[in-house]
């Protein structure tokens, strides 16, 4: 389908003063494609992409790009995904999340993600005491689709949510800590990065992985086995090759296949039509 697919940008919290000093920086990166990335958001929104009535599911994905919590990687981790998912019928909203913030000069920014990059442990605590606010704009993600599900011809039993990497946390503290959490979703190799002891039941959960993956593989596998301890619904696919954020990028053709396993599983999960 070649369709073009205007989306709809809407500010997850137009009411609220959520702004802070930082402003937010577009940028691209050369040894990534020249794929765009944006870092320092303070203002978090949601893209809208609306299919066109005749292929309509009813069901609906907020996608959730990585980025260390620093970045986001808003085309082939968000809007390149958003899309492939509204060509087949699924209606698909791209969370910008707020980020830690960064330095505002390039050249220290690029200093400041090496140092963090260089300390794992180091950025996953930050991370946790962010969750929150991750999990206020993951919660607010959802609440907006369901409250416009009649408008948009969403199922509001059928909105899920997805991310990778850092994203993929959102995700999971979304689904774990949410007053209203999704019906389904999908880890794209990330994770809790802990063990995952949870009474169920979990909403049904997706997992691809590369088992190369030095930064998501085993908090993929404690995800997988947190999901069959709790006795929920639970599907994961691990890649040969693929390293870590493989997403659209064309690193491994097997991985890329990722996308099209977890449209069969929707299908599975009977949330599109087979």
């Amino acid at each position: 389908m070649n369709q073009k697919i205007e989306p709809l940008v809407l500010e997850l919290w137009p009411d609220a003063d959520v702004r802070s000093e930082a402003q937010e920086v577009a940028f691209s990166n050369p040894d990534v494609d020249n794929w765009r990335f944006l870092r320092n958001v303070t203002v978090p929104t949601l893209t809208a992409f609306l299919p066109d009535p005749t292929i309509n599911t009813g069901t609906a994905m907020v996608v959730c790009p990585g980025g260390g919590f620093h970045i986001l990687a808003i085309d082939y981790e968000g809007l390149d995904v958003a899309r492939w998912l509204c060509e087949r019928g699924i209606a698909a909203f791209v969370l910008k999340y707020r980020l830690l913030p960064t330095p505002a000069d390039h050249d220290e920014y690029q200093t400041y993600m090496s140092r963090m990059m260089e300390n794992i442990p180091d950025l996953i605590n930050r991370a946790r005491q962010f969750t929150p606010t991750m999990v206020a704009d993951g919660q607010q993600a959802l609440n907006i689709v369901r409250q416009r599900a009649d408008e948009w011809g969403i199922m509001p039993d059928r909105v899920g949510i997805m991310g990778f990497s850092a994203g993929s946390y959102v995700t999971l503290v979304t689904t774990l800590q949410a007053e209203n959490p999704p019906n389904f979703a999908g880890s794209i190799y990330g994770g809790l990065w802990r063990e995952l002891d949870h009474p169920g039941p979990l909403p049904p959960l997706f997992i691809a992985v590369a088992e190369d993956d030095p930064l998501g593989t085993e908090s993929s596998l404690q995800c997988y086995s947190g999901w069959r301890k709790a006795k929920s619904p639970v599907e994961m696919h691990i890649y040969a090759k693929g390293g870590h954020g493989f997403a659209f990028r064309n690193i491994n053709p097997a991985a890329e296949g990722w996308i099209d396993r977890l449209y069969e599983w929707m299908k599975v999960m009977e949330l599109v039509k087979s």
